[in-house]
């Protein structure tokens, strides 16, 4: 939990001078707004009663971007989860192997769904569950969990070390799923 504490005050708000957010409400520059984080991405609302809060560089009104400076304080944000479901390479059988009960149930309550190759896409179309992207799913896992979403990454046996790398160089926590 530290981590995502010091990741929030320090990569997120220490080290920019002005960031975009996502405005919950019409904003008026100069005006002192709280913040969050929700769906990883920044919020600002005009209130001076979060936790954290920086001062709005431009008028915005709900939905549009707005300028946000002078942060202080620290978001809430707790950290999301991983976890890896592990299916069989076409050589053992490939997404014919996945039962698609097994990989719905361990993809239940994802708000991210990533793969790491073609067998891994196949069994989660087979089963329809939306997969959001295939492209560098170690790296958005861990980015995602970060900013605290929950998310199931299906993997075959060939990609998932290079997906584990990725989330231990992030150090982020996961759990693993046999999907056979």
């Amino acid at each position: 939990m530290r981590r995502y504490a010091d990741f929030v005050t320090e990569d997120v708000l220490g080290a920019i001078q002005e960031d975009a957010a996502i405005a919950d409400n019409v904003i008026k520059a100069g005006e002192t707004v709280s913040l969050r984080i929700e769906d990883g991405l920044l919020h600002a609302r005009g209130s001076d009663t979060g936790r954290a809060t920086g001062t709005a560089t431009r008028d915005a009104q709900p939905g549009e971007d707005v300028g946000v400076t002078g942060f202080a304080g620290i978001i809430d944000l707790e950290p999301g989860t991983i976890e890896l479901v592990q299916v069989p390479s076409i050589r053992s059988g490939g997404s014919r192997n996945v039962p698609h009960a097994a990989l719905t149930e361990a993809c239940a309550g994802a708000e991210l769904v990533v793969c790491a190759g073609v067998e891994a896409v196949v069994a989660a179309r087979s089963a329809d569950i939306a997969v959001d992207t295939w492209f560098a799913p170690g790296p958005v896992a861990a980015n995602a969990a970060t900013l605290g979403l929950d998310v199931a990454v299906i993997a075959t046996v060939d990609h998932i070390g290079r997906v584990t790398d990725a989330l231990r160089d992030a150090d982020v926590s996961y759990g693993v799923t046999d999907g056979r």
